[in-house]
């Protein structure tokens, strides 16, 4: 066999197996991002209840719902009435359950606001199914706030809240016409570059973000770049609070003044806590945190 044949025969071999390799870590980082490892609801209140953060939501009188979403899946929740004319949906982070609501809730609560809390898509009591990075999960929380009213009554006022991943759906539900306000926590701005930080801070190539969001698109329907919570914004006229840690190492602090920076409205405001890394601000500040939350809605009346 003549030399070049062979070497044409051996880069062939190299670029079939990079290829093939290539898709099995792209794959890998979809199934990762798709189905993470959870945290149950049990332990989500062991761990807020010993850093000693709930024991004002624990005394709350909880009732479960289910509620059907466009597609046919089962979302979880509990509300909490309080004033029955003033509502709050809340959104969780990634890999939690409603039970991280209870120690962001108090701002609200003291305010008068009754609390929706539900299980986001995936997580908590929920079916397993895909965690969508907020693709789907819009859907749901729309679903959830037509549902409120119904509940509830068309002429109530529903706010957004949300956290990490649920803060980055709740600025991709901003421009919903049935919404009075939005806090939002610690959220992203896009995700592509949430992604890309991630990659790198785990030493994995960036080169197969373009291939792991083709996956993503065949496997969930969407892609990476289809979830830009600060587009989304750019179109938001109710008043929006966006909180964020200084501190946060898995979603830098860079994605919050990029979204208070995109945000339409002409009432907004953000918020740095010192010391505080991903989802900490309510821990480690909750007293300023929950008195923020006070003034933004006194503010805002």
């Amino acid at each position: 066999m003549k030399p070049l044949i062979i070497t044409l025969i051996c880069v062939f071999s190299v670029f079939v197996l990079s290829l093939l390799l290539s898709f099995a870590v792209a794959g890998y980082m979809v199934h990762f991002l798709s189905f993470p490892k959870l945290v149950d609801r049990k332990e989500c209140y062991r761990v807020d209840e010993e850093k000693g953060v709930i024991k004002e939501g624990a005394q709350y009188q909880r009732v479960d719902f289910e509620m059907v979403a466009r597609d046919g899946y089962v979302i979880h929740g509990d509300y909490v009435i309080n004033d029955p004319k003033k509502f709050v949906i809340m959104c969780h982070g990634y890999t939690w359950s409603r039970e991280g609501d209870l120690k962001e809730s108090l701002g609200f609560y003291r305010s008068g606001y009754s609390l929706v809390m539900p299980d986001m898509r995936g997580q908590g009591d929920n079916k397993r199914v895909a965690v969508t990075m907020g693709y789907l999960e819009k859907r749901d929380i729309e679903d959830l706030i037509a549902w409120t009213k119904k509940e509830f009554g068309a002429d109530i006022e529903i706010g957004l809240f949300g956290e990490s991943m649920g803060a980055a759906t709740v600025c991709l539900c901003s421009q919903n016409p049935d919404i009075r306000f939005v806090v939002s926590d610690c959220a992203y701005a896009e995700l592509r570059g949430l992604l890309h930080h991630q990659v790198k801070l785990n030493h994995l190539p960036v080169m197969l973000l373009p291939l792991s969001s083709l996956l993503l698109k065949i496997s969930h329907g969407y892609f990476i770049r289809d979830i830009q919570p600060k587009e989304v914004v750019k179109g938001a006229t109710v008043p929006m609070l966006f909180i964020h840690g200084k501190n946060d190492d898995f979603i830098p602090p860079h994605h919050c003044n990029e979204l208070y920076d995109a945000c339409g409205s002409k009432t907004k405001k953000m918020v740095f806590y010192s010391g505080c890394k991903h989802a900490e601000s309510s821990i480690y500040q909750q007293k300023e945190y929950t008195e923020e939350v006070i003034t933004f809605l006194r503010a805002i009346q």
